[in-house]
């Protein structure tokens, strides 16, 4: 599609960071992508993270092995456009909340003990593809700017699926396509 003079290709990715990010390198590829907004859904690692907010991911632990293949060895990478993400959401009066997110792409597979470890060092959210897709576009050279709707809860005596599924959520996921929109157009 094409607003206001630039063009934007919409897809939706893979879960897990090996999928989506590859898709990544797809995009580039078929229609010369070399900017990157990407949002979906998280878990919570904070119980005082509200349901259906915004996290913005400042750095992102690295418990998957495909961004290993892009970037150099390391506990975590950084999410280098956090803070454009941060000054449009402020911008926009949008509440959000910023951190750490831990990336596993182990589906059900978040113990107590590794969540204790990541949230000691400062992890709100997880998720399943932003190193991944970070380190994609670090070895490109290419933008990448990600924030996440918050989904369900994992820090809570069993787990709370949130508003997985649910009329809100997937109104809330609409308002954040409408954003994801408003923020590229401004790239």
């Amino acid at each position: 599609m094409e607003r206001q003079g630039k063009k934007i290709c919409f897809y939706n990715s893979f879960m897990g960071s090996a999928l989506a990010g590859t898709c990544l390198e797809e995009a580039h590829h078929f229609v010369g992508a070399t900017k990157f907004v990407m949002f979906g859904s998280c878990g919570r690692l904070n119980k005082a993270i509200p349901n259906d907010s915004v996290i913005v991911p400042t750095e992102a632990y690295r418990d998957e092995g495909f961004s290993y293949h892009y970037a150099a060895p390391a506990d975590y990478i950084k999410v280098k456009n956090h803070s454009a993400i941060e000054s449009f959401l402020q911008k926009k009066e949008i509440p959000y909340s910023v951190g750490r997110c831990w990336t596993t792409d182990a589906f059900y597979k978040e113990t107590k003990t590794e969540m204790g470890k990541r949230q000691k060092e400062g992890c709100i959210a997880v998720d399943m593809e932003c190193p991944g897709c970070q380190a994609v576009c670090d070895f490109y050279g290419w933008d990448f700017n990600e924030f996440f709707f918050a989904g369900d809860q994992l820090d809570a005596p069993s787990w709370d699926k949130g508003s997985i599924g649910t009329e809100d959520a997937k109104k809330q996921h609409l308002v954040l396509f409408d954003l994801t929109l408003e923020f590229s157009l401004g790239l």
